[in-house]
């Protein structure tokens, strides 16, 4: 499976890792946040971050998020309720 690339992400302060994980989604895939650079409070401040950036027309996060829907749909679809 060909991964997202985070180059730009992380200097964000965030990016889409791969995790193994039993919680309610079960996908392989997250965005979180990246804590070494504490840009942000918690995943769900990320999440809008993004979010925001794809509702202003960026390409890049908008197809982060795009990515997710076909590669991690249970995240995508947590991240598009808050």
């Amino acid at each position: 499976m060909i991964e997202f690339d985070n180059s730009q992400a992380e200097r964000e302060g965030w990016a889409i890792f791969s995790v193994n994980t039993d919680d309610e989604t079960d996908d392989e895939w997250q965005l979180q946040r990246d804590d070494e650079t504490e840009r942000f409070p918690d995943d769900e401040s990320a999440w809008r971050f993004v979010r925001e950036k794809a509702a202003a027309g960026s390409p890049y996060h908008e197809y982060a998020l795009k990515w997710l829907k076909d590669h991690a749909p249970g995240e995508y679809k947590q991240i598009m309720k808050i």
